[in-house]
């Protein structure tokens, strides 16, 4: 009781310090102080002529200046505290968890709730509602379970009654619209639910587990989970049957049913059985099926099941076999059922995993109404057998319907079908669905379609986006898997989808089907072929009538569409379809046909349709459509740039060679900005550039430019060319604004510095500055200069939500003050200065103080020795030492020969052969300046400083560089390798010497310089060598040699020529001479065509007889119809030309088609007892026979049979049933119902056994028949029999316990067991020893245990130079101070800092633990050079003297060039410094040196000259070389001379034998309507004719013409025009026959 006292009095103090201190003061009885100030007070300045400010302790915040500068009201006084909400919840926020409330702490919780309930009253309502009471309600909740009883003086703040809507929010989906509130009845969630009217409304209490499971049998259940957890115990779980309901929601969030874990069918969370369950909120969760079932949340196990998902969410249950969420069960008992329904209109499916159907499994069909919510993240495991559907698994007839706003995204299947598997049905999308980011490993990214029991899938695609799927094999959005299978797509976009092969579709099997009447595929790709479709086998067929194919890619072939070669599938097109922008590795490729293959033009094309095509065979033209009566050209294009598109007189479009230039029409898409319509689209051309582009605007975004795609793309700018045509359509892409912030210091800029001082945010963002003061300043304060938060953050580290517009903050820093005391030994005093942290010290110290005779030798500062430039900082090592105290230092000298291991001043310094002397000094460096007290320093000598110079006769010499010493050597030069074009040059000296060698003709280079004579049709071409080190032809030289090279040419063959005499010519083109004959070969003659040489093209031979083989059942060629036993007959006809074999000589027939069999009619009686029917093919075919009944009819009360045959009745008799069992034996029809009233205590209708509380319990059972009504929908039990005391109802309660003992209470019949002694366990110095039995603490602690353990504030004293750090020992328990000590680790040794040059070649070093060890030596190490002394490797400084230039270095470059290369002599340089570089030029020691290679000819081209019979070049560098020789090579034809080779120049005579181009005319015999002509021959160029194939015997044209026949005829026979009149009047005819021909065949094909 005293502790809750003292409790609640420190929490009283608690809420009484944030009241009004005016409250406490009495009325005129005491007058406050009041702050005099003028000026604000700072921590460093305090004003003490104030009353308030200059008493003790007082503080800088409570000045008024102070107060009212923060406030930003001058001069006002500080206002009174007023309690807060953040006050108030930070009250709150302290309670501690409700776990953790025990008796021994409920005092004190009971006075944190007091203090809260008094703060609480003072707030607004405002700001009473803006608290949040969740840790408040659980202490209570604690406190009143720890009393047994409510407490009344602590209310929960929310209300008592439990009231919403059962929707649980504002839900308005399906059939639920009204919101009406209904009151829920608190369930524990283990207690029993009473119905009112089969219908129950409870709310979850706390959270619970069941231990059995919770059936809703043909009743309604409306279940709010209330924030709370409702867990299964591993077996128990939600069953809803017989016409039940069951309502989910939960108004709170967060409210979860964890699920089974079991090895049954289905359902480990809820399961339904001709019943509904409504979700609409909850988690469902955990679920686990380990046997061979499926549904790790819910199963539907009857056709009438329906399930409505209109929230909540159902995540992380494991279906094992089947649907890792939902299972839709095959029932046993209804073997042949198919539907149920799952309509799901919000909320969230994820994360569920099975083998099949990650989310939902169906065996038998059913549908799937898909309108709101998303399907995410599941995940179908199986990688074999047919599996797969990431989401949605469906077998059997079942339809699935995705519209609205509904998501399936992110699932993935480890084979087929990413998002859905489809085995037999219908799926359907439309609205804004959206299908995207699935994978399948294997086929069908988002869907894949396939067959069951022979029966197909259809998709119809009337909307919606499939859109980031990707599967790694084939169909990145949708795979057409199995024969029979169609895709329809009317409306919406697939787009953005990855795949090997077809980026977006792929057609398998044969027949399937992709009927574009509309939509979009685009922005797809393919690693393979096919980057919008692929067309895989020949029943495989794509229909195009309407929509878009553009902007896909391929790595392999068909951009847009591919067709594979090897089994040509189908591309059928008509109306206005676009197939464009598609492309292959960044080139069009649209629509690729494998050779051979074209596209067929199955109805009219219309304005405004585009297909690019590429076809595989290049050689154009190439036919790439059917025939077809209207062309179609402007409808295609080719994606080849250098080709076009032609209707030709055989009715098929072709690819021709030429380019064309083709419009574009460009649409620019703001892509969620802003765009004045005039700005929108854009005509262009190929070739052209875009030109100037628009700028579209977007509030809070950057444009960024014009892309290909919506995301990513290629940038499109104004110089960019125009390489597409067609349609295109160009994204904005956006950057999101980032707005400034910019930081301005308010003090010395080296006060501090700010991190970053500016830096850019987006709107929303989080930016953080960082304010870090300089060593011996203080930050002070940030101040939003455009804000109205203005200044008051002192923390340095600001962070701070970017507005939507740039902002700009002072950082504000101070200086700090410190102060500096001095000590003079034997003089008094010694005053105090103020002082910043960089001022220097000396100018507060006495200058030159005196002191008896000693010498002044400086201040000192603890161990430092005080210097002149050193500041406080320097002596302070840390801003946080407020003050420092310097001592005088005094010295009398004491000489003596060494000094700390230093000599004194050098006397004379060392030179090449005399070490250095230094004169004595004392030990503060003072110096004896006597002759007679020298020291030498040995070892000090420095040695002669050699330099090499050439002599220019093969030796060099060196010379020493020091002053005064001219010591020299000479020795031989040695070293380098002479070459044809060097001396060898010498290692040391670095000058040529020697002689240079000879060539060394052996290189075979094949190149032009080195060319004799080039090759021929039967020689190789002959080089000359060349040295190997310098390139020089042999050519002329006494070593000229040459070698063979290349290829001999052989001859080039020209096309074969046909001599029209069944012989075909080729020619040589580098020797005309040379020429081969052959006979035509090759092609094959039929009845309309004579034979092609497939070697010249020419016909050759005669025609081939009619092939009378082909047997086609068309009724020109009928011959007899067929009739009810026969087949009909049909003639034979020519596979060739169609003629049929009717009348000639080789006539013959074949059957087609099948007998037309009999046309029975209806079974009539005869009135003999038996029936009859006639056929209406034959009037005399009549079968008969007798009547035959089939199983029995019924209706309530009897039963019959049926005649099958006629439909007559027999055996009617009454139901019965003599054995009980409900049905009638006779006909098997169900009788009567069960009546599960009767009680019978036998042990097989046994529910529960007897126990402390009652009396063993039993199933009730049919009268009729015993049926037990165990799980039937009349479930029911009865009481018989004695309680039984010795069988417990529930296991003992939690343990009791006093300081000694503990105990428990059976919780059913308060029975107590177990008592006993705490035992066990071991106690510590922070806890008593926890029982082993209990678990609860008991006795007394223990003790510390002391152990070595380093712990830096148990440090006794540091290491120093000598001695390791002392450390007072620690318990490892607690970490408590022990009374014994340790040392730990090794002293610290000399830690020297580093070399400083003493300025005369000497440096020293000092130990920064103890300044009076030093330690000096002589600067060593380091080479001179002629701009610098040598540097001291160890201390930095320079030392000693320059060395001389040394012009050895050979640069080739221009600011060394004396003379520049010509034809014949290379280039000459200076020499210049290795060292600086200085060129030798005009020293001394001017050196020069050749370079690189004489220039050598540089000819021109070759040039015809006046005499056309020679042609001469000129070199380039030197005009007066030049070389001429005769033209030659070419041949002279009959038009033109020869042209030579070398200079293009026409030179010599023509050849009137060698005629260009002689065209053979075979003979033709005269007709009486034509004249004839005689064999000749003709060149094309000179004109000439004549009679042999030579050219050589000329004749005149008219010599080639033979007369007509005499014409004795007045009829008009074939071949006669004579009479014109007749022959039109016939083709208007015949004409006119062909056109009603095939207008009736058009009408008859579409009236079918």
């Amino acid at each position: 009781m005293k502790k809750r006292l003292i409790s609640i009095l420190l929490m009283c103090c608690m809420v009484l310090t944030l009241l009004p201190t005016t409250a406490f003061a009495e009325g005129g009885t005491e007058e406050p102080l009041v702050c005099t100030c003028e000026t604000a007070c700072t921590a460093e300045s305090m004003n003490a002529s104030c009353t308030v400010c200059g008493a003790d302790g007082a503080l800088a915040e409570n000045c008024g200046k102070y107060a009212a500068e923060k406030s930003g009201q001058p001069g006002a006084p500080d206002d009174a505290p007023v309690i807060t909400a953040a006050d108030v919840q930070a009250l709150i926020d302290a309670l501690p968890e409700a776990e953790t409330i025990s008796e021994d702490n409920a005092a004190d919780v009971e006075a944190q709730l007091e203090a809260i309930d008094e703060a609480k009253v003072q707030l607004s309502d405002e700001d009473f509602a803006v608290l949040d009471f969740t840790r408040y309600d659980a202490a209570v909740a604690a406190l009143m379970a720890l009393s047994g009883e409510p407490d009344t003086a602590f209310a929960p703040q929310t209300a008592n009654d439990h009231t919403h809507c059962y929707c649980g929010g504002s839900i308005t989906a399906g059939d639920h619209a009204s919101h009406s509130d209904v009151t829920y009845t608190a369930w524990d969630g283990t207690s029993s639910i009473t119905y009112t009217n089969n219908t129950a409304y409870v709310y979850l209490t706390e959270n619970a587990t069941l231990s059995g499971h919770l059936t809703v049998d043909g009743k309604t259940l409306y279940l709010c989970l209330n924030g709370k957890t409702l867990a299964s115990n591993g077996t128990a779980k939600i069953q809803v049957k017989n016409g039940g309901r069951l309502v989910l929601c939960d108004c709170q969030g967060g409210g979860t049913f964890k699920g089974a874990t079991q090895n049954v069918w289905g359902g480990a969370c809820i399961y339904l059985y001709t019943s509904t369950l409504d979700m609409f909120g909850g988690k469902l969760t955990g679920g686990k099926v380990t046997g061979n079932g499926g549904g790790g949340a819910i199963a539907l196990d009857d056709q009438q099941c329906i399930f409505n998902m209109y929230g909540g969410e159902i995540s992380g249950n494991n279906g094992n076999n089947y649907g890792g969420a939902i299972f839709r069960k095959f029932n046993a008992n209804m073997p042949n059922t198919t539907g149920g329904t799952f309509n799901m209109y919000g909320g969230t499916i994820k994360n569920n995993t099975a083998k099949n159907g990650g989310a939902f499994f169906s065996t038998t069909g059913g549908t799937i109404n898909m309108t709101g919510g998303t399907i995410s993240g599941n995940t179908a495991t199986q990688s074999s057998n047919d599996a797969g559907g990431g989401a949605i698994y469906m077998r059997g007839s079942g339809k699935i319907n995705i519209s609205g706003s509904a998501q399936i995204t992110g699932n993935s299947s480890s084979l087929d079908g990413g998002a859905i598997l489809m085995g037999w049905g219908e799926i359907n999308i439309s609205g804004s669905a959206k299908i995207n980011s699935n994978t399948a490993s294997r086929w069908g990214g988002a869907i894949c379609l396939r067959q069951d029991s022979n029966q197909s899938t259809t998709l119809y695609m009337r909307g919606g986006e499939i859109s980031g799927n990707k599967a790694n094999s084939e169909g990145g959005a949708v795979h057409v898997l199995d024969k029979d299978c169609q895709f329809f797509l009317y409306d919406g976009k697939i787009t953005g989808n990855t795949s090997g092969d077809g980026g977006a579709i792929y057609l398998n099997q044969e027949p399937s089907w992709l009927i574009m009447q509309g939509g979009e595929i685009s922005g797809n790709t393919a690693t393979g072929n096919g980057g919008g479709v692929y067309i895989y086998r020949s029943g495989s067929v794509c229909q195009l009538y309407s929509g878009k194919i553009e902007n896909n890619k391929a790595s392999g072939n068909g951009g847009g569409i591919y067709i594979n070669p090897s089994n040509s599938g189908q591309l059928k097109v008509g109306n206005k379809p676009l197939v464009q922008n598609n492309t292959v590795s960044g080139k069009a490729n649209n629509v690729y046909l494998p050779s051979g293959k074209t596209m067929t033009i199955e109805i009219g094309m219309s304005t405004g349709a585009a297909i690019g095509v590429t076809t595989a065979d290049t050689s154009y033209p190439v036919a790439f459509s059917n025939a077809y009566d209207r062309d179609y050209a402007k409808c295609f294009f080719a994606d080849d740039a250098n080709a076009h598109v032609e209707y030709q007189d055989d009715r098929k479009l072709y690819l021709v060679s030429g380019a064309v230039a083709r419009p574009l029409t460009v649409t620019f898409d703001p892509n969620g900005g802003t765009l004045a319509d005039a700005d929108k689209t854009r005509s262009l051309t190929t070739g052209d550039t875009y030109g100037t582009l628009p700028v579209p605007d977007y509030e809070g975004y950057d444009f960024a430019g014009w892309y290909t795609e919506q995301h990513g793309g290629t940038e499109i700018k104004e110089n960019t060319t125009v390489t597409v045509f067609g349609t295109q359509t160009l994204y904005a892409h956006w950057t999101e604004h980032e707005y400034t912030v910019t930081v301005v210091k308010i003090g010395m800029p080296e006060w501090g510095s700010v991190t970053p001082m500016s830096t850019k945010a987006k709107a929303g963002e989080t930016v953080t500055l960082t304010a870090t003061p300089t060593t011996g300043n203080r930050f002070k304060e940030w101040v939003f200069l455009n804000k109205p938060e203005g200044g008051g953050r002192v923390n340095p580290v600001l962070t701070f939500t970017m507005p939507a517009e740039d902002v700009t903050v002072q950082a504000h820093f101070q200086v700090k003050y410190y102060t500096i005391s001095y000590t003079l030994e034997g003089v008094s005093g010694g005053s105090a200065s103020i002082v910043r942290w960089g001022d220097k010290v000396f100018k507060y110290l006495p200058q030159n103080p005196t002191y008896q005779d000693w010498v002044f030798t400086g201040w000192k500062c603890g161990d430092v020795t005080v210097t002149e430039d050193m500041t406080y900082g320097d002596l302070a090592g840390s801003d946080t030492v407020s003050s420092i105290h310097i001592i005088a230092q005094w010295h009398q000298h004491e000489f003596n020969t060494w000094t700390n291991g230093y000599p004194g001043t050098l006397k004379t310094p060392a030179d090449c052969t005399h070490d250095a002397v230094y004169y004595w000094r004392c030990v503060c460096g003072e110096i004896e300046y006597n002759d007679n007290h020298l020291y030498e320093e040995p070892g000090t000598a420095l040695g002669h400083l050699w330099s090499w110079t050439s002599n220019g006769n093969g030796t060099h010499t060196r010379t020493c560089r020091r002053e005064n010493c001219n010591a020299t050597e000479t020795d031989n030069c040695s070293g380098g390798t002479a070459t044809c074009t060097a001396k060898a040059k010498c290692s040391t000296c670095n000058a040529e010497y020697g002689e240079k060698l000879p060539h060394d003709f052996t290189a075979e280079t094949a190149e032009e310089q080195y060319l004799k004579s080039g090759s021929s049709c039967t020689e190789k071409a002959v080089y000359y060598k060349s040295c190997t080190v310098c390139g020089l032809s042999s050519k002329g030289t006494a070593s000229e040699a040459t070698f063979e090279s290349d290829s001999v040419l052989g001859h080039e063959w020209g096309a074969w020529t046909s001599n029209g005499n069944v012989t075909h010519t080729r020619v040589c083109s580098r020797d005309a001479s040379h020429t081969e004959t052959e006979n035509c070969h090759g092609g094959t003659a039929d009845c309309t065509h004579k034979a092609v040489c497939t070697v010249c093209g020419e016909a050759y031979g005669d025609l081939a007889p009619h092939s009378f083989t082909a047997e086609t059942a068309e009724e020109q060629y009928l011959k007899s119809a067929a009739t009810c036993t026969e087949k009909a007959v049909y003639y034979k006809s020519c596979a060739v030309c169609g003629t049929s074999s009717e009348g000639t000589a080789d006539e013959a027939t074949f059957t087609s088609g099948k007998p037309l069999g009999h046309d029975w009619g209806a079974w009539t009686p005869d009135g003999e007892g038996t029936n009859k029917r006639i056929c209406t093919h034959d009037a005399s075919h009549v079968e008969t026979a007798g009547c035959t009944y089939g199983d029995w009819s019924t209706n309530q009360d009897s039963h019959w049979k049926t005649c099958t045959v006629c439909g007559g009745e027999a055996e009617r008799l009454n139901h019965a049933d003599p054995d009980c069992d409900h049905f009638c034996d006779t006909c098997g029809i169900k009788m009567t119902e069960h009546d599960f009233t009767g009680e019978l205590a036998i042990t097989a209708l046994l529910y529960k056994e007897a126990n402390c509380l009652s009396p063993a319990l039993y199933y009730k059972s049919c009268k009729i028949c015993m049926l037990s009504s165990e799980g039937t929908a009349s479930e029911a039990t009865f009481a018989s029999g004695e309680k039984n005391p010795d069988r417990h109802a529930e296991e003992p309660g939690d343990w009791q316990l006093d300081g000694d003992s503990h105990w428990r209470f059976y919780t059913c019949c308060h029975l107590e067991v177990d008592r006993g002694a705490h035992q066990g366990g071991t106690a510590d110095c922070l806890a008593p020893a926890l029982c082993e039995v209990c678990q609860h603490p008991y006795g007394e602690l223990g003790p510390h245990h002391f152990v070595d353990q380093v712990n830096e504030y148990r440090l006794k004293s540091a290491a120093t130079c000598t001695s390791p750090a002392v450390y007072y020992q620690s318990c490892s328990t607690c970490g408590a101070q022990g009374a014994e000590t340790f040392t730990n680790g090794e002293p610290l040794g000399h830690d020297y800092g580093a070399w400083t040059s003493n300025g005369d070649g000497t440096h020293t070093r000092i130990c920064a633990h103890d300044a009076a060890h030093t330690e000096t030596e002589n600067c060593h190490g380091g080479t001179a050079t002629c701009t610098h002394k040598a540097v001291c490797t160890v201390c930095g400084g320079e030392y000693g003297e320059m060395a001389a230039h040394s012009f050895t270095a050979e640069k080739a470059e221009a600011q060394y060039l004396k003379s520049a290369a010509t034809c014949t002599e290379k280039a000459v340089y200076y020499k210049s410094c290795a060292a600086c570089g200085l060129n030798s030029e005009g020293t001394a020691d001017e050196a020069t040196f050749f370079s690189g290679n004489a220039l050598d000819h540089d000819w021109g081209a070759w040039t015809q000259n006046s005499d056309e019979k020679t042609h001469t070049r000129i070199c380039k560098r030197d005009t007066s070389h030049t070389e001429t020789e005769d033209c030659h090579g070419g041949m002279a034809t009959c038009t033109h001379k020869a042209v030579c080779t070398v200079c293009g120049g026409e030179y010599g005579e023509l050849d009137p034998k060698n005629h260009t181009n002689l065209k053979h005319f075979p003979a033709k015999a005269a007709t009486k309507t034509t004249e004839g002509n005689i064999e000749y021959w003709y060149c094309e160029g000179c004109g000439k004719y004549f009679s042999e194939k030579d050219g050589t015997k000329e004749i005149k044209k008219a010599d080639t013409v033979t007369a007509k026949l005499k014409d004795d005829s007045q009829f008009p026979q074939t071949g006669d025009t004579s009479n014109l009149v007749l022959w039109i009047a016939l083709l208007f005819v015949s004409g006119g026959a062909a056109i009603g021909t095939t207008i009736v065949s058009r009408k008859k094909k579409y009236n079918r």
